[in-house]
């Protein structure tokens, strides 16, 4: 296929430097843990941002924002994916998700693989469906997929095989990284609702809960 050498050569390059950047370990936190709830407010560590560059599903009106830290290649992270899906299902006005990359590269070698596709997608406007097969196949993932998807998707595949290989969604995924590193976090997922994080698979009746909260007066 055309441009397939070259997407892998780019993807292992991708691979390798944000495996330099990613210099802290994030341990996963799997789903029959408890939700781990932590207050921001006075926690020193600030709260992360979203602009325009983050993919977003949802109404930039929305009163409540979730900011999700993720990694496509986390089982917890695919858990609380489905989730989401139905928290934006239910609020589809009230309610809007952001993604922010959190690649755990040296647990899942395809993490910022992954994460740089699912860009290239966004270029296209393809970010979500692409976000949603990325989840669904977490398990037979490999290089070869991200093409197939791009393709099953009808995304322009010279034009995704062109972002691959000048890995251009690596600074958005450079920034999510040292913001992450700059808050503190030290799992995947970790979520922000307004004003308070959480940490792992939250499930979805724990999700409603937290959004019925924080859209309360």
């Amino acid at each position: 296929m055309p441009h397939k050498w070259l997407i892998f050569l780019s993807l292992g390059v991708t691979t390798v430097i944000i495996f330099v950047l990613f210099i802290f370990h994030l341990l996963p936190i799997r789903a029959p843990l408890a939700d781990k709830i932590v207050a921001l407010e006075n926690s020193g560590n600030g709260l992360p941002t979203a602009t325009f560059i983050n993919p977003a599903l949802g109404s930039l009106q929305a009163p409540v924002k979730i900011l999700v830290f993720s990694d496509f290649l986390c089982s917890a992270c695919q858990q609380l994916a489905a989730s989401l899906a139905t928290v934006h299902q239910t609020y589809p006005t009230q309610v809007q998700i952001v993604w922010k990359n959190l690649p755990n590269q040296s647990l899942h070698p395809l993490a910022s693989p992954a994460a740089v596709a699912a860009h290239c997608a966004d270029q296209q406007n393809q970010f979500w469906p692409y976000h949603d097969l990325l989840f669904a196949r977490q398990n037979q993932l490999s290089q070869d997929q991200f093409m197939v998807m791009a393709q099953e998707l009808g995304l322009d595949l010279d034009s995704f095989a062109r972002c691959v290989d000048q890995q251009d969604p690596l600074p958005v995924i450079e920034r999510d990284l040292a913001e992450a590193q700059a808050l503190g976090l030290t799992a995947t997922p970790t979520l922000f609702i307004n004003q308070r994080s959480y940490a792992g698979a939250l499930s979805t009746a724990s999700l409603i809960s937290y959004v019925e909260n924080a859209l309360r007066p």
